[in-house]
């Protein structure tokens, strides 16, 4: 039997080389577009003669922003009678800045190679396949073709009318047997961002500047991206070895938070606070007016709602249908303590936001069947009815709580005492609780408190997490020490970050005063820093 044939625009190098290579070695004949295979197309064959398929790959001169060479192209890789089975539209380029940035010559650029090559290249497939009765086209999208990202206004304008051309497509060649699908991958680790063309730095309005760096930043953060090759991978496993593939697959799990979001929410205003905290790094002011951020109130009541389920109560707010959560473990003071509420309804703008009534019996003097009293001194005696084999009940409740919800991902945040079932948590729900934020830490307490080894508590937790420790917290949770060796020590511990607040005092984040200017700086400050760090894994 004849091998199937393909066809893969901009191979010479990243996605494209990656994905002819495993085509050539899953047994296919790869006919490999690119300008000047001669000169640009030495990797690929070098490539593949590494892996013993250099029979298979057959470098093809081909411009995609040229209609004669895309006819002679496919004329050579088609001859009269052959076939056609894979398409791969994968040349493309991206053009970073604002329409104020950028010269209309540079916009139609981008979409000659972007729209109308991959128009081009189509145009010419679909006649053998639909001769053929089946086939498969593939759109390499991107993220950026379902999300308009901050400073890439052309680019994922290019990539969104791709995306509109399969959707167009899709029902119709399925007709003759020919399926469409947009690969939407995130970060690849190729040239294909420093090969980005770049504004003129010196002319960037200072209104930009700001952001603009802050965007760079973001495409700089590690950890999100993949290789070419698994990207490459991932496109085989979902597309070219399904019978009938999806009109769009996504090949980066870390990044299905925005395909969950963003396609959830009609009004698009998913896509505005994914830019807002995501690339610009703002909490969620964009969804409270500019200086009514809730954390930052001195008085505040909660809009969240009471869930009971018998003997256990947690309060609980969302907006919308997110697909992730945070879990709050309270302090001492309770889960209606000093300013927890407030914290919970600003994070519940994006996320599920569930928090545990977990501290029964209360301490004299305590209010809301919860907790301490405010003026109460902290009594070792009285929390040493608390260790994890009371709390995981609880905490396994507010789990199932946000699965009944269709939560797939669950960051916790943990205040002083709250960092204790965090990491019991996290060290018992792998893939499930993906972060952690711990602010004033008190995780000894698993030692002189519970009898436990913290050490050994923080080798063993799963995700990564952020300590936001203060001023007066104990020295054992400085960045060097045993604590962190041990956290830095444990499956994600190379993610773990630390920021400090050392102007602060002990439970400053939701009992400090906020008469103080220092005080609301920094509250301000650590809820910033913990929005950016749990959008990276939720």
């Amino acid at each position: 039997m004849a091998s199937k044939v393909a066809l893969v625009t901009g191979s010479n190098s990243g996605l494209g080389l990656a994905l002819t290579v495993l085509l050539a070695k899953d047994g296919w004949t790869v006919w490999a577009g690119m300008r000047d295979p001669d000169n640009k197309g030495k990797d690929l064959v070098a490539e593949a003669e590494k892996e013993g398929v250099a029979a298979n790959v057959k470098p093809l001169d081909m411009d995609v922003n040229d209609d004669e060479s895309v006819a002679k192209a496919f004329k050579t890789a088609i001859p009269e009678g052959g076939r056609l089975d894979l398409l791969v539209n994968n040349a493309g380029y991206a053009l970073l800045g604002t329409l104020e940035m950028v010269n209309m010559e540079q916009c139609k650029s981008q979409f000659e190679t972007n729209v109308f090559g991959v128009i081009r290249c189509t145009t010419a497939a679909v006649p053998t396949m639909r001769a053929q009765k089946s086939g498969k086209i593939v759109y390499i999208s991107s993220m950026g073709g379902v999300w308009g990202q901050c400073f890439n206004e052309v680019y994922c304008a290019s990539k969104f009318a791709v995306e509109g051309l399969a959707e167009s497509q899709c029902a119709v060649f399925r007709e003759f047997g020919v399926y469409v699908t947009c690969v939407e991958p995130g970060g690849i680790r190729t040239k294909f961002t420093a090969n980005a063309k770049m504004p003129d730095f010196s002319a960037i309005p200072a209104e930009y500047q700001d952001s603009f760096q802050k965007t760079l930043g973001f495409y700089g953060i590690p950890g999100m991206s993949q290789s070419p090759e698994e990207c490459a991978q991932e496109i085989m496993n979902q597309v070219v070895h399904v019978e009938q593939p999806p009109l769009r697959v996504q090949p980066n799990t870390l990044i299905k938070d925005v395909f969950d979001k963003t396609q959830l929410d009609p009004s698009g205003m998913a896509s505005v606070r994914l830019n807002m905290t995501k690339i610009l790094g703002k909490p969620e002011e964009g969804c409270c007016p500019p200086g009514s951020l809730p954390y930052l109130q001195a008085t505040y009541t909660g809009k969240g709602t009471v869930v009971k389920q018998g003997d256990l109560e947690f309060y609980t707010h969302k907006t919308g249908s997110p697909t992730s959560a945070i879990i709050m473990c309270p302090d001492i003071w309770g889960w209606n303590g000093g300013r927890m509420r407030a914290v919970a309804d600003h994070f519940a703008a994006t996320y599920m936001v569930v928090v545990p009534k977990y501290l029964n019996p209360v301490f004299e003097g305590g209010t809301d069947g919860d907790a301490m009293s405010p003026t109460s001194d902290f009594n070792m005696e009285w929390i040493k009815q608390f260790p994890w084999s009371t709390q995981k009940p609880k905490m396994d409740a507010c789990i199932e709580l946000c699965k009944a919800a269709g939560i797939t991902k669950i960051g916790v945040f943990g205040f002083c005492y709250g960092g204790h079932p965090a990491s019991w948590m996290s060290a018992e729900n792998p893939g499930l609780i993906t972060c952690a934020t711990v602010f004033h830490p008190s995780m000894q307490l698993e030692t002189f408190a519970f009898g436990g080894d913290m050490i050994a508590l923080m080798k063993s937790v799963k995700c990564p997490f952020m300590i936001a420790p203060t001023g007066d917290d104990l020295p054992m949770f400085a960045e060097e020490g045993d604590f962190a060796t041990a956290l830095k020590s444990s499956a994600k511990g190379s993610e773990c970050v630390w920021k400090v607040y050392k102007d602060m005092s002990h439970g400053f984040t939701v009992r400090g005063d906020l008469a103080d200017a220092n005080t609301k700086r920094d509250v301000e400050a650590v809820m910033k820093e913990a929005a950016e760090f749990m959008a990276k894994y939720l």
